[in-house]
């Protein structure tokens, strides 16, 4: 995962370099594949910390378990997840800025302050919503 963040870093930078008015603020989406067990930390505040004239880098996870426990969906704490892993992505996802969380609503979930991209154990259709809610832009020009 760290490799993944670190590429996700260099490319983001570049784009922010050669494009400072990008059309929407760069999204790095980090999917975690079943058994990878390398851990991360840095690497999540570096692309957080990227940002172009649109607005920080987003940082959303999806955390797909062999744990069998019940899907967490944009949650605004990670007190319900599992396991240390779980919380740490939770911990590395970005908040949902305020467009993002009236497209989470229009979907159909009920985003507060704090409200994180991430979601774990999610099926299919709510990863692909999840998805489709991440990269959405803020505006268009």
């Amino acid at each position: 995962m760290t490799g993944a963040l670190k590429q996700g870093n260099a490319a983001l930078s570049g784009m922010g370099r050669r494009a400072s008015a990008s059309l929407p603020a760069g999204r790095f989406q980090h999917h975690r594949r079943r058994g990878d067990r390398r851990r991360s930390v840095g690497g999540g505040v570096t692309v957080c910390e990227l940002s172009t004239d649109d607005g920080p880098a987003l940082l959303f996870n999806i955390h797909l378990s062999e744990h069998r426990a019940a899907p967490v969906e944009f949650p605004a704490s990670g007190d319900t997840l599992p396991d240390s892993f779980a919380r740490r992505l939770f911990g590395m996802s970005s908040p949902l800025p305020p467009h993002l969380q009236v497209a989470a609503r229009q979907e159909g979930y009920p985003p507060v302050d704090g409200t994180r991209g991430f979601v774990f154990n999610a099926d299919a259709a709510a990863v692909i919503q999840f998805l489709d809610i991440g990269t959405r832009p803020a505006n268009l020009r």
